[in-house]
């Protein structure tokens, strides 16, 4: 809830998944690494928030390292 009102004052996008949300909060502690079971899921919905900014993953993946 109040992590919700931040997020929209501050114009950050929400990307709801109650079941991935539960199982985060069920077992990931608070500034631990995300579970490697849940890698993927939480890929998923970063790489969608990407997309909503207009950011093109693949532009980054051609590029070479200076």
């Amino acid at each position: 809830a109040r992590i919700r009102e931040v997020a929209e004052k501050n114009d950050v996008p929400i990307v709801r998944n109650p079941p991935l949300a539960r199982l985060l909060h069920a077992e990931a502690d608070m500034d631990a690494e995300i579970p490697l079971t849940y890698y993927k899921a939480v890929a998923e919905v970063i790489g969608y928030v990407y997309k909503l900014q207009g950011y093109d993953p693949s532009a980054a993946m051609n590029t070479k390292p200076k």
